[in-house]
């Protein structure tokens, strides 16, 4: 016999927890509700004594059989939408999201985009303002990108398969009248716009937007996740739905610190006071819904949100959402410059920062429990002497610390080497690392959207900037994996051999790099390089030269729902980047066809991406985009959409040809198309009948396939009708003619003897 005590109920009379049988058999179970006192009257039930009871002997019988589980679902071969139905969970592998990247959370890593793009198929391109080459007397300047300080396409974010981003820069934001100032919505994978609108609260005020939250509120009345915009001002924060643009509520007295997106997705900050001695952490989540009412509004959300007597206006009280203040021991002074590094289980912080400065001579590091019961208690506080003195370090979220793999790093703006350390005891584990190029460091450390990127497989991103050097390094050991250069053929950039190339996001196993500036030149450099590479070796996954040029002040490269958005500042578009929907078609032959006479079979391979259907592609190819192999993508994609020359050597995509005779008999073969998206075959039908011909585009890295068919009647030759009532004639006639030949020849030879017998005749006389 098991006895199992202390089993809380919920505000339901529900109770429940987990026993693993050891042994197949019959179990026997019986609950029992011990007397106790109610401290509060709930559903009609008065506070007081509730009298003692128990249920009957409830029997379970456990057997030695495999329990069978739901199959579940494949991720998608063929092009696919939002919403995605909530039964494919498999799906959430391909599905994340971008909520925000800002100073203190610096990572470019974004997992669950397991169908990251691996060629630059571009799905649609949509403007943000006047872009491109301006012309004319202006000769070969161009319109304004927004670098530097009036960035385009700021704070921009992906909820859900949707893109949102601000319109307007923010030093134009303010000065316009408000109706000007919008968020736009944008499908990710249509490219439709689902809105674009103000941002406005109930005072009338516009905001902008600020970043995004994804939440899940998992409580006794509801399951289920809610996501938001938000703007700020100041102390107060407005949440905005994303499905609409519309104003939901509105937060007061926000504690200022820094911000991170908890485990299921509420919005938490943490300040730290070094002078005062004292930490906090609040919760935007626990401020709608403290859950401390003891009533079934405690488990709802969104009917929760106005139905508070005392916030029904929807306007709350930052206070309420405090969920701890503690006192923490005496510590360095933090830098003014982004000087302490969240984890799950930790603070991580020191008196170091940024270029901002002169050297730190004595650089130290500590970290602070965030373990629920031991909040603020210091783990460890360890000094570091660097191996050259005078340097100033630099520690903040751009090198992005690993809980998985327990390090921390940190880089010496001089010298431009990183060093690991240990995060639970502050010790140094390895380095230096061999120096970046000297025009590297200043540019790391300056700028905070030019972060590394920690991926999923404890390798680090380091390097780029304006040096142009990246490369890869275990996180653990400090070990250098690879090193990729990107090297400015040309001499576009004046001031240096290498272009500025800045890691946009890990995703997939792969690092995205592009390249961007702080305030460029105009005419601005020709050919910028965008590089995708493997995150383990380094090497080239495509690269897109001149394609994707990206922007300081603006919002930079993001990923979610596997697809990239990614701004452009040659033309100042939008474009998302991904693998695209084909569409084949195959040509009935001709009507009906001759046993045994050549028959070709015909056909096109198109891209029906949603950019294909623009009202400018269609002129230039009124006959459809052809889609073309992955190896050509990239320049195909600059023909396409960036009007660049025509490239010769551009080929189609491959063409598998299914021909099933009416016996069931199947031929298969294969056709490549060409760069005008046609494909041609031939075969000679051996059987008369139907033929199924079934045409196949398997698809590519760029482009998902697609599957057509046709049917072809195959009939005798036109000359090929029954003869034997013929032959029979002609052999009739040809023995009537052989026995009047042997008739003749019978007479002649009787002729001839008797002319002998006569001439024997008179010659005897």
């Amino acid at each position: 016999v098991e006895t199992f005590e202390d089993l809380n109920t919920d505000t339901r009379g529900l109770s429940a927890m987990i026993y693993v049988p050891p042994i197949v058999g019959n179990y026997y179970v019986t609950l029992y509700f011990p007397e106790q006192e109610l401290e509060y009257a709930t559903l009609g039930l008065p506070a007081g004594t509730m009298l003692a009871s128990q249920t009957d002997r409830r029997e379970l019988v456990v057997v030695d059989v495999q329990q069978e589980y739901h199959p579940g679902f494949n991720l998608p071969e063929e092009y696919w939408t939002r919403p995605i139905d909530s039964q494919l969970r498999e799906w959430s592998r391909i599905t994340g999201n971008w909520l925000e990247v800002h100073e203190n959370v610096g990572n470019r890593y974004a997992p669950n985009n397991e169908y990251a793009p691996e060629t630059a198929h571009i799905l649609w391109a949509r403007p943000l303002s006047k872009g491109g080459l301006a012309g004319g007397a202006q000769g070969h300047h161009g319109y304004s990108e927004g670098d530097a300080y009036e960035g385009l396409y700021q704070n921009d974010i992906i909820i859900g398969g949707k893109l949102y981003y601000n319109l307007l820069n923010t030093r134009t934001q303010g000065v316009l009248p408000p109706e000007s100032q919008e968020v736009v919505a944008v499908d990710l994978h249509t490219g439709e716009v689902d809105w674009q609108k103000p941002l406005q609260t109930p005072d009338g005020s516009i905001r902008n937007l600020a970043f995004g939250q994804q939440m899940f509120w998992d409580a006794f009345n509801h399951h289920a996740v809610y996501s938001y915009l938000w703007s700020t001002a100041g102390s107060t924060w407005h949440a905005f739905d994303p499905f609409t643009g519309d104003w939901s509520y509105s937060i007061e007295n926000v504690p200022s610190g820094t911000r991170v997106h908890g485990p299921n997705g509420e919005l938490l900050v943490y300040t730290i006071n070094i002078d005062g001695g004292w930490m906090s952490l609040w919760n935007n989540v626990k401020t709608v819904n403290p859950q401390d009412y003891g009533n079934s509004n405690d488990g709802s959300w969104g009917r929760n949100i106005g139905l508070d007597a005392e916030y029904s206006d929807r306007v709350y009280d930052a206070e309420r959402g405090m969920v701890w203040n503690v006192s923490i021991p005496d510590l360095p002074p933090l830098s003014a410059f982004y000087s302490t590094l969240i984890m799950e289980d930790r603070i991580i912080g020191s008196n170091t920062g940024n270029i901002f400065g002169g050297p730190q001579t004595d650089p130290e590091f500590w970290a602070l429990s965030l373990q629920p019961g031991h909040e603020g208690t210091l783990m460890w506080r360890e000094p570091w002497t660097p191996p050259v003195a005078d340097l100033w370090v630099h520690f903040t979220p751009n090198f992005q610390p690993s809980l998985e793999d327990g390090v921390f790093i940190v880089q010496a703006k001089e010298t431009g080497q990183n060093w690991g350390f240990d995060i639970d005891s502050g010790e140094e584990i390895w380095g230096p690392t061999d120096p970046l190029p000297d025009i590297a460091t200043a540019t790391n450390l300056y700028f905070p959207r030019w972060g590394q990127a920690v991926g999923s497989d404890g390798i680090v991103v380091l390097g780029g900037g304006m040096g142009g050097v990246l490369r890869g390094h275990e996180i653990a050991t400090g070990k250098e994996l690879w090193e990729y250069e990107f090297p400015d053929e040309y001499k576009e950039i004046l001031w240096s051999t290498n272009w500025p190339a800045v890691p946009q996001f890990v995703a997939d196993g792969k690092v995205y790099v592009a390249h961007q500036e702080h305030s460029p030149l105009d005419p601005k450099p020709r050919g910028a390089p965008f590089v995708v590479l493997d995150l383990e070796t380094g090497t080239e996954v495509f690269t897109a030269d001149g394609m994707f040029r990206s922007t300081r002040w603006g919002g930079q490269a993001i990923i979610g729902d596997s697809i990239m958005a990614a701004m452009d500042t040659y033309d100042q578009r939008v474009y998302a980047v991904g693998r695209g929907p084909s569409a084949i078609a195959v040509e009935k032959p001709q009507a009906v066809a001759e046993m045994g006479s050549a028959v070709t079979i015909q056909g096109t391979v198109m891209d029906v991406s949603p950019g294909t259907q623009d009202a400018a592609t269609k002129l230039r190819f009124p006959y459809g985009v052809p889609a073309v192999s992955d190896a050509g993508q990239s320049e195909w994609m600059l023909y396409v959409y960036k009007n660049y020359e025509r490239p010769m050597d551009a080929i189609g995509v491959t063409v598998k040809v299914e021909v099933i005779a009416p016996s069931g008999n199947p031929e298969s073969m294969d056709a490549t198309s060409d760069s005008y998206g046609n494909w041609a075959l031939g075969f000679c039908p051996e059987e008369t009948g139907t033929y199924t011909i079934v045409a196949t585009f398997e698809g590519s890295k760029a482009y998902y396939g697609s599957t057509q068919t046709t049917y072809l009647t195959v009939a005798e030759p036109v000359g090929g009708a029954d003869t034997s009532d013929l032959e029979d004639s002609v052999n009739s006639v040809d023995e009537s003619v052989t026995n009047l030949t042997t008739y003749v020849m019978a007479i002649l030879v009787l002729v001839i003897i008797a002319l002998l017998i006569a001439i024997y005749v008179l010659l005897r006389k």
